[in-house]
């Protein structure tokens, strides 16, 4: 289990190398303190669960620099656009559920010039509330 002399020697000798390594790489000094930070923590939980971590600086800085990775890949993915989707498909898609909800049947349903027409749901609703004459 980690001790606070353990967390003290680490911050006063490891920390400040250790975040200037990852500000290189991320070049942003908040963000690699942050990333150190959080490694440093997921160290404390670890050692209060039982694991046993033999050198606290090496596993900072592993842990750390994976943050870093992951926030690298979460970042590149969020700019990566959608295969397939190209920027006019949003309006043809907003369309079409507009369609579907403003005459509360599919689009296929409205006839020429937006006027409705009869189609399957709405025939088999007019046949079920008015019977056949003459008969």
């Amino acid at each position: 289990m980690l001790d606070d002399t353990t967390i003290r020697e680490f911050l006063r000798d490891d920390y400040p190398r250790l975040v200037n390594a990852v500000a290189l790489l991320t070049g942003d000094l908040p963000s690699a303190e942050d990333a150190v930070q959080e490694a440093l923590v997921r160290a404390w939980i670890r050692s209060d669960r039982g694991d046993v971590i033999e050198s606290l600086p090496a596993w900072v800085t592993v842990v750390a620099m994976n943050l870093t990775r992951s926030g690298w890949r979460r970042v590149t993915a969020e700019r990566r656009p959608v295969p397939g989707w190209h920027p006019r498909m949003r309006a043809m898609t907003s369309a079409a559920s507009t369609a579907w909800t403003s005459n509360g049947r599919s689009p296929d349903c409205r006839g020429v010039n937006g006027r409705s027409r009869s189609c399957a749901t709405s025939s088999r609703w007019t046949r079920a509330k008015w019977p056949m004459r003459g008969g």
